[in-house]
This record gives C-alpha cells, sequence and structure tokens, in this order.
C-alpha cells in the first residue's frame, strides 16, 4: 500500500514498531537479572545456611573448590598425591562449610532471618554489603566480620550457566 508521503508500510513493519518495546522491556529484566544473580546464590546459600539445609547448600556450591581454597588459605599447598601418602593431616577445613560457619561468615545472625548484610543501605535490611565483578563469569560479594575492626569475608561466585551461580571460594580473615 502506497502513503501519500511515498513511504510503504507493510505488515512486517508494523509489526516491527509494535513488538520493539516488549523487545526491549524483555531484554532490559534479563539484563538486571542476570546483574543481581550472584547476589541472588549468596542470599538462597544464606538462607539455606540458616534453615541448616546441608544439601541445599551443597547445590549452591562447588564444594570442592571451596575446600581447596579453604585449604591453600589455611596453609596446605600440597597436591591431592601428596596429601594421601604424607603422614601429616592436612588442615581441617570441614568445620568451615557447615551451615553455622556460612552463618557466621555472612554475618547473618540466626535469631534474625533478614540480618543485614552488606549491599550499599540500597533497601531496607541490605546494610554493609558490596558486590564486585570481576568479568562475565566471577563476582565476590563481601559481608562485614562480626565484631568491630575485623575486615570482611569474601564469597567468590562464578557463573555455571545463564543465571545460575555457584559459591566457589570463602576468604576469612582471621
Amino acid at each position: 500500500m502506497n502513503r501519500p508521503g511515498g513511504k510503504h508500510h507493510g505488515p512486517i513493519a508494523g509489526a516491527i514498531s509494535l513488538l520493539a518495546p516488549v523487545v526491549m522491556f524483555f531484554l532490559i529484566i534479563g539484563a538486571v537479572s542476570f546483574v543481581v544473580a550472584p547476589w541472588g546464590a549468596f542470599r538462597a546459600l544464606r538462607a539455606t545456611a540458616l534453615s541448616g539445609d546441608t544439601r541445599g547448600m551443597a547445590s549452591l556450591m562447588d564444594e570442592g573448590a571451596v575446600r581447596a581454597g579453604l585449604r591453600a588459605e589455611r596453609g596446605d599447598t600440597r597436591g591431592a598425591l601428596d596429601r594421601l601418602l604424607s603422614p601429616n593431616a592436612p588442615p581441617d577445613v570441614e568445620g568451615l562449610m557447615t551451615p553455622q560457619a556460612i552463618v557466621h561468615f555472612s554475618h547473618a545472625n540466626p535469631h534474625q532471618p533478614g540480618a543485614p548484610f552488606r549491599m550499599g543501605n540500597l533497601l531496607p535490611g541490605l546494610h554493609d554489603s558490596r558486590i564486585q565483578y570481576w568479568g562475565f563469569n566471577r563476582a565476590q560479594i563481601a559481608a562485614l566480620s562480626q565484631g568491630s575492626g575485623r575486615g570482611e569475608n569474601l564469597f567468590t561466585f562464578e557463573r555455571r550457566g545463564l543465571f545460575k551461580w555457584r559459591l566457589t571460594a570463602i576468604h576469612a580473615p582471621g
């Protein structure tokens, strides 16, 4: 169909002009969801730790990577074969991967499920936290250590799917 201005508007051009705002809306929602996904994984990990759900915690973390990182942080830099053959026991880090330890590291009060952690005071109940992206597939969330002047505990998450993030390391000062 020709219009008086000489422009041709077909059904495809009309459909594109109608769908463009909808597509943009979903792209924006998807981008926001992608950016806040590590924070959501941290909140889910903390919630499962507060409820004592060890199976749920295991699904939210790469236990091998967390265990290896904690051993290295505690001074065990030996390889798997050396640990097997060596009579010296490696540092015991299993106690640092329990629900109680995760609750302690995330500065969550077990008597208060909505206990604050640092998120820049953007929303009520999300105090004193920060998130730092190291790239497309890695993010780190810092939560204040309990007690004044003790620093912060760092939780490193890696992306394992479009929106799925898993805990791969915990760095706890002291």
